[in-house]
């Protein structure tokens, strides 16, 4: 994960109000269809599914006590980041929204790939996915070592960031504009 990326979402972020960054908010119908639509391509963190309802505090009982926990209300939802490690979920309005995975012991995508992608293996491992494929995002802008799935028609948004061997070092997904 870009060190430059974690310290402005520090430095953005407000200082996190315990209700709301222990996820006491009601799930918003709007924010949970809007994530829901099929663009997440039933993406998930350790089987916890992209847009699913949940609270903070269930967050925290699925994964464990974060690093830090950062509650950016000037947010257009007043979304909530989990730290742990360089690693880092969001919940927005009571769904899991966000992830950016810098961290092996974390898996994704485990109902399409044996054991889950994780950071640290090869991205010959999309090689077989029949269900999408992985393009190179424009190196100008992205960098050389920067994909993007593409599947069906939709667009996942699973972003794929690799070393220049070829090795995951960040998996990440961004569930809204």
């Amino acid at each position: 994960m870009n060190r430059f990326y974690m310290i402005m979402l520090m430095l953005c972020a407000s200082f996190p109000v315990f209700s709301q960054a222990h996820g006491d908010s009601l799930t918003d119908e709007s924010v949970t269809e809007e994530m829901a639509d099929g663009r997440s391509y039933e993406l998930d963190v350790n089987g916890l599914y992209i847009g699913e309802p949940m609270t903070g505090r269930e967050l925290i009982r699925y994964f464990g006590k974060p690093d830090q926990i950062i509650n950016k209300q000037a947010g257009k939802y007043g979304e909530v980041g989990y730290f742990y490690g360089d690693t880092y979920l969001e919940l927005l309005k009571g769904c899991f929204l966000e992830f950016h995975i810098s961290d092996p012991s974390f898996k994704i995508m485990s109902a399409y790939f044996d054991d889950g992608l994780k950071v640290g293996d090869h991205i010959s491992r999309f090689e077989d996915f029949s269900d999408g494929t992985l393009e190179q995002r424009n190196p100008k802008i992205w960098g050389p070592n920067h994909y993007q799935l593409v599947a069906d028609g939709r667009d996942c948004y699973l972003n794929v960031v690799t070393d220049d061997d070829g090795y995951m070092t960040c998996l990440y997904y961004i569930g809204y504009n």
